[in-house]
C-alpha cells in the first residue's frame, strides 16, 4: 500500500520552489528580499500540495506550470523588473527542472529520505550557481538602483556606462542620468532650481537639466551602496537599447572594489 504524506510533499516543493527563486534572484543580481522568496515559496507549495490533494495528476501539472509558477515569479520580483518578469519565469522554470532532475538522479544513487536528498540537491546546486555568479559579476555591467529624494524611492536597473564621465562644470560633481519618466514622482514635488549641462553619451546627445537628490543606491556584491546627495541628470530622449535599464550610472557612483 502506498502511502501519501502531505507534509513530506510540502517541504519538497517547498524546497524546489524555493531553490528556483532564490537561483533567479541571484542570477539577475536581483535584491534579497528572501523573506519574500521564503513567503511566496511556501505558499505555492502550499497550493500545490492541496491541488495533489484534490484535483488529478493531469489538473495539478497544467496548473502549476500555467498559473502558480508564473504567479509566484510575479510576486517575487514584480518590484525588480520594468514589465512582465518574463526572463525571471524562463529562469526559474529551468532552475526547476534542473533540480527536480537533479533529486532523481541523486534518490537512484543515494539510500535517503526524499528530503534530505532534495536538501543535499538544492545545497549543491545552490553552490554551482554561486559560483557562476560570481564569474558573471566579474563583467557586470548592470545593476539595480534606488534613487530617494524625501518621502519618495524609486527603484530601476541601472547601466555602468564607462563612457558616463559627465561631471558638473562648476562644482565637479559626477552626474548619474536618468529617465525623465523615471525620474516623475522626484520631479513631481522637486521645487529646487533645476541647472542644465551639455553632454553626449550613448544614452543621447542634449542638453539636460539636473537634480540633487538625497541619495542614490547601487546594489552590488550582495549589498546596497548609498551615495548622499548625487546630482542626476533628466534626459528627455532616451534611446538606450536596453528597455528595462532607467539609469546610465557614473562610475563615481558605482562600488566595485
Amino acid at each position: 500500500m502506498y502511502y501519501f504524506y502531505a507534509d513530506v510533499f510540502w517541504m519538497l516543493q517547498e524546497i524546489g520552489n524555493w531553490f528556483a527563486l532564490v537561483c533567479v534572484r541571484k542570477w539577475f543580481q536581483h535584491p534579497p528580499r528572501r523573506l519574500r522568496s521564503l513567503m511566496v515559496s511556501a505558499f505555492i507549495s502550499f497550493m500545490e500540495t492541496a491541488m495533489v490533494l484534490h484535483l488529478s495528476f493531469g489538473w495539478y501539472t497544467w496548473l502549476t506550470h500555467a498559473l502558480l509558477l508564473p504567479w509566484g515569479v510575479w510576486l517575487c520580483f514584480r518590484k525588480d523588473v520594468h514589465g512582465l518578469p518574463i526572463k525571471e519565469w524562463l529562469a526559474a522554470y529551468a532552475a526547476t527542472a534542473l533540480f527536480y532532475g537533479a533529486t532523481q538522479l541523486g534518490s537512484s544513487f543515494w539510500e535517503a529520505y526524499p528530503v534530505e536528498v532534495s536538501i543535499a540537491v538544492a545545497v549543491s546546486l545552490y553552490g554551482i550557481v554561486g559560483v557562476l555568479c560570481k564569474r558573471r559579476k566579474e563583467g557586470q555591467t548592470y545593476y539595480p538602483v534606488k534613487i530617494a529624494y524625501k518621502d519618495v524611492v524609486i527603484e530601476g536597473q541601472g547601466f555602468l556606462d564607462s563612457g558616463n564621465l559627465l561631471e558638473d562644470p562648476i562644482w565637479g560633481e559626477a552626474i548619474t542620468l536618468a529617465e525623465h519618466d523615471f525620474l516623475k514622482p522626484i520631479l513631481q514635488i522637486y521645487k529646487k532650481p533645476k541647472y542644465p549641462v551639455c553632454f553626449t553619451t550613448m544614452a543621447a546627445n542634449e542638453v539636460m537639466d539636473t537634480i540633487k537628490v538625497d541619495g542614490v543606491s547601487v546594489y552590488v556584491n550582495g549589498q546596497w551602496y548609498t551615495y548622499p546627495k548625487p546630482r542626476i541628470g533628466i534626459s528627455k530622449r532616451w534611446t538606450f537599447k536596453e528597455p528595462a535599464c532607467r539609469v546610465l550610472l557614473h562610475q563615481k557612483h558605482v562600488h566595485t572594489g
